[in-house]
């Protein structure tokens, strides 16, 4: 991805926003492991489960299972990209 496919900071933007900019990307690693990446993702599965619960009432033996290949974290787009082969995720109430 070049930079130029992503909106970065113009010399015609406040200080404090090129400032907030450059903290992102000071403390966001450049790479995250999978091991790093998966712990991100059963995270967000289980905050949407967690919203699933409030809805509909606690849900029992969840299982969460990913497989991720690859990811980068791209400061200067502030997203990340994570390939994923797989992910399953099965609950009952």
């Amino acid at each position: 991805m070049s930079e130029s496919d992503c909106d970065l900071p113009t010399r015609s933007e406040t200080g404090e926003q090129v400032e907030w900019n450059d903290r992102f990307a000071e403390n966001i690693p450049s790479y995250l492991s999978e091991e790093e990446t998966q712990a991100r993702l059963r995270t967000g599965i289980e905050r949407g489960l967690n919203a699933l619960w409030e809805e509909h009432g606690r849900l029992t033996d969840i299982e969460i299972e990913t497989e991720v290949h690859r990811s980068r974290l791209e400061p200067q787009c502030s997203y990340l990209e994570v390939e994923i082969e797989a992910v399953s995720v099965r609950w009952s109430r």
